[in-house]
């Protein structure tokens, strides 16, 4: 990805250079113009290969994929968004999970179980706009957040059985039941968990598990400040 930057930004800089010096005939102004093309051609290659991650190709299954109707339920009490996961902003963070959720399909079904009176209210309220309905669970409730996930998506089996794709949002052995029970009923399982707290015997039962920090690694995009890049421009050219 550097070296496919370093080759279109020099490319960039040298038209920019070169139609700015002729227009302009001002050799600081075309300099600074065409320096600036290095960071917008990384941000360009960057984007890219973000949208090469969510749509890796445009045949006609994974436009279906895409469209298809999907089913998300997290059990945050047992995964939850830590400031360790990637050197980001929650909203960062948050944005990228649900980026990866919507390039799987369309969700019918987003469920969050927690007892967010204890939770953050940022994080709650994101979920909420992101379309997310967060189920609270009391202290006392919150052994029974397995129990209620397993009626829950057994009841969406019964409402929408048109929905084959099923995301889990869990690490729990607790949870084995229902995967198996999901996939005789010929459900697709996806476990998004943390691959150092999940428990191995439910992350080699599901169809595919996706790493939570591979995932927020993957679909977390740095912002380049453009504007600052131009003022160390400057100060050097003055300089």
């Amino acid at each position: 990805m550097v070296k496919k930057a370093v080759v279109l930004g020099s490319a960039l800089f040298s038209c920019i250079f070169g139609l700015s010096l002729l227009a302009n005939r001002s050799f600081i102004k075309s300099l600074l113009l065409g320096t600036i093309a290095f960071p917008a051609t990384y941000a360009m290659v960057r984007c890219d290969q973000k949208l090469n991650l969510l749509y890796p190709s445009t045949t006609k299954e994974q436009k279906t994929t895409l469209t298809r109707d999907i089913a998300i339920f997290w059990d945050y009490e047992s995964v939850k968004l830590t400031a360790p996961d990637v050197p980001s902003t929650l909203a960062e963070t948050l944005e990228s999970i649900l980026l990866y959720f919507h390039a799987q399909g369309k969700p019918r079904i987003q469920k969050a179980y927690a007892n967010w009176q204890l939770e953050n209210p940022f994080i709650a309220n994101a979920l909420y706009g992101g379309g997310f309905e967060d189920v609270h669970m009391s202290d006392s409730q919150k052994e029974g957040i397995g129990v209620q996930i397993s009626c829950d998506c057994l009841d969406t089996v019964r409402r929408y059985p048109q929905i084959d794709h099923f995301l889990l949002v869990v690490s729990k052995p607790s949870y084995l039941g229902l995967v198996d029970l999901l996939k005789q009923m010929g459900k697709q399982v996806t476990l998004i968990a943390r691959k150092d707290s999940v428990d191995q015997h439910l992350r080699r039962r599901v169809n595919k598990f996706v790493s939570f920090q591979q995932l927020l690694s993957c679909y977390h995009t740095p912002r380049l400040d453009l504007f600052a890049s131009m003022d160390s421009v400057k100060s050097f050219i003055q300089f």
